[in-house]
Formats: structure tokens, C-alpha cells, sequence
């Protein structure tokens, strides 16, 4: 497996749904996902950018653990409360979602002409 565009019927990745899948490379993630389960991308080696979509209110204990290399662009402005503390147990960077440039410092994206893009 190597790509996926998870249909929007989707509304959870569950507990060790990727887990050691490594080689996936892309997976595209719907706006109907509310919830990502502990270990869900776990030893993804494969995976180096992940967009999660402003719908995921949760994110369980070590979502994307052991997926070296990873950066994580969230669609949302700021962590919810919903993320528990060690979602990202592995310090990945993880970038914002911005349409403006921001006025703070921080890690912050946004698209450019459908691409992603860092705000620098």
C-alpha cells in the first residue's frame, strides 16, 4: 500500500489502522474524520508530509509514532483539546494552518496555488 485517498464515509481511523504500513507514501484524509486512534500511523516510515483535515477533534497516544522523517501540517490554527498530550510522541514538526501571514512566531502554512507552502 503505497497511496490512499480514504473515501468521505470515512469518519475514523482507528487504533493501528496504518500501523507498520511502510510503505505508504500519501494518504489523503476527508474533512468527514473526526478522530484518529492511538498507533493509527505507527512505523510509517514511508509517510513524510500528513495534511490533517480541521475535522479531527481527536488524536489518541502516539498517532504517528515511529514514522521518521514526518512533518505534520494540521488545517487548524491551533492544537485542540481533544489531541492528547503525547499524540505526537516523536516531536515531529507540525506546521499551523494560516490563510494570513502570521504576526507571531511559529511554525505556520498555507497554500499556494493548491500546493503547500511554509510560511517563512
Amino acid at each position: 500500500l503505497a497511496s490512499i485517498t480514504l473515501p468521505n464515509s470515512v469518519t475514523a481511523i482507528g487504533y493501528n489502522a496504518f500501523y507498520h504500513c511502510g510503505h505508504l507514501k500519501n494518504i489523503t484524509i476527508p474533512n468527514s474524520v473526526t478522530s484518529i486512534g492511538s498507533d493509527a500511523f505507527y512505523n510509517c516510515s514511508g509517510l513524510t508530509s500528513i495534511i490533517i483535515p480541521n475535522s479531527v477533534t481527536v488524536i489518541g497516544y502516539s498517532a504517528f509514532g515511529s514514522c521518521y522523517g514526518l512533518t505534520i501540517y494540521c488545517r487548524r490554527t491551533f492544537q485542540p483539546t481533544g489531541w492528547v498530550k503525547n499524540w505526537n510522541i516523536s516531536n515531529y514538526p507540525v506546521y499551523w494552518y494560516s490563510e494570513t501571514q502570521p504576526t507571531v512566531s511559529g511554525n505556520y502554512w498555507h497554500y499556494v496555488d493548491g500546493e503547500v507552502t511554509k510560511w517563512e
